[in-house]
């Protein structure tokens, strides 16, 4: 993790990690990067009780994987939202 933490000059924390990567994958315009992220990342928020950050994230990753016909992300996202027993609006 200390490499890591060097090359990437960011603290080792999930959030600074995430943050780091769904800015890269947005700039770099990788969309099959971006919306496993925003889910990952809205999964993980949610879980530790940041429930409206969380589901921004989700709803994101839902917008933009329906925007791009990503139906495998789409389901992807249905699944999770469905294992945490929310309903995206």
């Amino acid at each position: 993790m200390d490499k890591i933490t060097t090359l990437t000059q960011l603290p080792e924390t999930p959030t600074d990690y995430f943050k780091h990567g769904l800015q890269t994958a947005r700039n770099a315009g990788y969309m099959a990067t971006l919306v496993p992220a925003l889910y990952e990342y809205g999964t993980y928020l949610y879980q530790k009780g940041e429930t409206e950050s969380g589901m921004a994230h989700l709803r994101e990753a839902m917008q933009l994987a329906q925007e791009k016909g990503m139906l495998g992300e789409v389901r992807n996202v249905e699944m999770v939202c469905q294992e945490l027993e929310i309903v995206l609006e």
